[in-house]
């Protein structure tokens, strides 16, 4: 070592080593030890859950943060797109679902349907709202209908696209089709909005 350089202290047990965040609009080294579970705070415009983390002595040593994912945002509308189109082309351009679309009775397609809106519930329940619902029930609301209503408009906007929705001739099997390839389209769609 050369004894024109600058030596620096190691730091004490009791300092935390990691420097604070720069760029999160807050200091999380100053977050109050008490919040063992940690708590609410946005960074750079998204939600995050800021956890201490102890050393053995029961001193915060450091800060972790995970993404809450209970806001509805553009990205969220853009990945359920994508994965609307990623399985519902191929479902469509399949004769089967084209003719059994047109041959199921209107009670099995609106079981079709509330199965469709049942299943995106479940799984966004519990992939994003789960320990935290009563705060967000809202945003939990509009994340499920918003993701269903998506999928249709993109599987109508295909079927269109393929000339396989006769919505000017006969809209009652246009509709039939879009309610029918729109079961796996959403649920291909919940599962591309996890992508973080």
């Amino acid at each position: 070592m050369n004894e024109h350089e600058p030596q620096i202290p190691p730091p004490s047990p009791t300092e935390p080593t990691a420097d604070p965040v720069v760029g999160l609009g807050f200091d999380p080294m100053k977050i109050p030890a008490s919040l063992g579970k940690g708590t609410l705070r946005r960074v750079n415009g998204y939600l995050h859950r800021v956890v201490p983390v102890f050393d053995a002595a029961g001193k915060v040593v450091n800060y972790a943060m995970h993404p809450v994912m209970v806001e509805f945002r553009p990205r969220d509308i853009a990945q359920v797109v994508v994965g609307a189109v990623i399985l519902g082309v191929p479902v469509m351009l399949s004769d089967e679902a084209m003719t059994a679309a047109a041959e199921l009775p209107r009670n099995n397609l609106i079981a079709i349907a509330v199965i469709s809106i049942g299943f995106i519930a479940g799984f966004v329940y519990f992939n994003f709202y789960r320990n935290q619902f009563r705060a967000h029930a809202g945003q939990y609301v509009k994340r499920v209908l918003i993701t269903y209503f998506v999928t249709l408009l993109v599987v109508a906007g295909m079927l269109q696209l393929f000339e396989l929705s006769p919505w000017g001739e006969d809209p009652v099997l246009a509709l039939r089709r879009t309610i029918l390839v729109a079961l796996p389209a959403s649920l291909f769609a919940t599962i591309a909005d996890t992508v973080k």
